[in-house]
């Protein structure tokens, strides 16, 4: 006989934890996208967050200065 262990049965994800662990990253992959990538790389700011808490684009001077 051979002295190989036994295999471990594995509990594989169910179809619904697939589909919610798919949804959940493709909403992480979009909200990069709008508030890294595209501010970051092609000037895009959707978001309009930088305006609220006063954060210029790069090397932005404040007005009255």
């Amino acid at each position: 006989m051979s002295d190989t262990p036994p295999t471990q049965q594995v509990d594989l994800p169910t179809s619904a934890q697939l589909l919610r662990a798919t949804l959940m990253s493709m909403i992480a992959a979009a909200l990069i996208l709008v508030f890294i990538v595209l501010p970051s790389e092609y000037g895009i700011r959707p978001s309009e967050l930088g305006q609220f808490f006063g954060i210029g684009g790069p090397g932005a001077v404040p007005a009255g200065q």
